[in-house]
């Protein structure tokens, strides 16, 4: 991230010169701070931002009272972007979005920013990761929002403020994690599932179309890092952190259910002395994510562990495609053992369908491999569980995608959810397959 003008004094300084000086690194500030700042015409940037779940749309209640300057910002249009349901809820906003959008609150380079809203900073806390990732140095969030302001008995206007228009560059607000690196996390460090613990635990799903957490996940809600509609203290919040296993040194990133409450994990990290990475697209994305795996309950389980496996035919997708899905040519590939035999091939391809696949070994030990099938779309992709069947309570998954590309095939082949099902080498045993596979498509 480039820095286009000097940091302010809040970002400048070291821990104990700041304190020296009585200045706070703090991402949060204080009504009463916030108040004296502003009356010392410091030139602070208020932008409000209204929103809830059960009320998106908070333009008539800032209209109705707000900080006296602030500028209303909407959370859909500004804050994020609208795509696939494979995108999540909340997509991030292009660079585009948000520059447009921070000129139109009127922002200059070096402005000094000051965020909030009316429901213990979970919106507020979007506007800051983001503008934060884009390269504005001096933003904070007001501790405690509207509701802190009011019980001050500080002053509110009605009304529109729309402030001449910003000049404003920002960087690209990226940084937040891609759905692979938040499957991946759980085994580097903290995971954590910001969202209330009956979602976590998948007894209720209200917005998404599946129920529970990523596996290995560990469950914080939000309300563990709050006192009231305020951040608790470093200290409190330190130690709800630690209670999920964030100790010195863990790398910690969140995620909730569609970016926003994430980044009020991220905001309670910052203002206790944690870096917390964010998860943007969060469970709205995961849970529209067919083959990607659920964990339920109380406990986190384990990350799965997958295997990805890249694979060029020289044969046309059409055969490629019937290998997989014709049990008479199938017969002539399956195993990984080069004088294995395959005895049975039943398979039903459509989604639900079963299969069941038996396999003589060149020691004459049979395998029996079973699952349904996920999708079918010929002749692109197929998905189906698999488990041998000595191990039916531990499904994994298999994901392939075909693609032609004008000699042959590429075939990208992935087995997710392993969990050390098995002491076999996945990985080795499907690519000897796949050398079988290749002399049957070769004639």
């Amino acid at each position: 991230m480039r820095q286009r003008y000097p940091a302010s004094v809040l970002d400048a300084c070291d821990p104990t010169p700041c304190e020296d000086a009585g200045v706070s690194r703090s991402p949060l500030i204080s009504a009463d701070d916030l108040s004296e700042l502003l009356e010392a015409g410091g030139g602070i940037r208020l932008l409000d931002v209204r929103y809830r779940l059960d009320k998106p749309d908070g333009r008539a209640d800032y209209e109705a009272g707000h900080i006296p300057g602030a500028v209303y910002v909407d959370m859909d249009t500004e804050l994020a972007t609208h795509g696939a349901p494979s995108d999540g809820r909340h997509p991030l906003p292009s660079r585009e979005t948000l520059e447009n959008a921070a000129r139109r609150w009127g922002l200059h380079d070096g402005d000094a920013v000051v965020v909030y809203d009316d429901y213990r900073s979970v919106a507020a806390a979007r506007a800051w990761w983001l503008l934060r990732g884009a390269g504005v140095v001096d933003v904070r969030v007001l501790d405690g929002g509207l509701s802190a302001w009011r019980a001050a008995g500080l002053p509110l206007e009605t009304g529109e403020v729309e402030p001449v228009r910003g000049s404003i560059l920002l960087d690209n607000p990226g940084g937040g994690l891609s759905i692979d690196e938040a499957a991946a996390w759980p085994r580097r460090g903290v995971l954590i599932d910001a969202r209330a613990p009956e979602r976590y635990r998948g007894e209720i799903e209200p917005y998404d179309p599946v129920a529970g957490h990523i596996p290995g996940a560990m469950n914080l809600p939000a309300d563990a890092v709050l006192a009231g509609d305020s951040f608790a203290s470093p200290a409190t919040i330190r130690a709800a952190f630690e209670s999920v296993g964030v100790t010195a040194g863990t790398a910690v990133a969140a995620y909730c259910g569609s970016g926003i409450t994430a980044a009020h994990t991220a905001l309670a990290g910052a203002a206790s002395g944690i870096e917390v990475a964010v998860y943007p697209g969060s469970w709205s994305q995961w849970s529209n994510m067919p083959h990607r795996p659920v964990a339920t309950g109380a406990q986190p389980v384990e990350p799965a562990t997958s295997i990805t496996v890249d694979h060029r035919f020289d044969a046309s997708q059409k055969d490629v495609w019937r290998a997989w899905t014709d049990p008479e040519i199938m017969r002539l590939w399956w195993g990984s053992d080069p004088d294995g035999v395959v005895t049975s091939a039943a398979l039903d391809v459509r989604p639900g369908g079963r299969f069941d696949i038996s396999f003589r070994d060149s020691s004459g030990d049979l395998h029996t491999s079973s699952g349904e099938y996920l999708r079918v779309d010929e002749p692109t992709e197929l998905e189906f569980t698999w488990s041998w069947l000595s191990e039916t309570n531990t499904p994994s998954r298999v994901h392939i995608v075909l693609a032609g590309d004008g000699t042959g095939t590429r075939m990208r082949f992935v087995h997710r959810e392993l969990r050390g099902a098995s002491d076999h080498d996945y990985a080795d045993g499907w690519r000897r397959t796949f050398a079988k596979l290749d002399r049957v498509l070769g004639g």
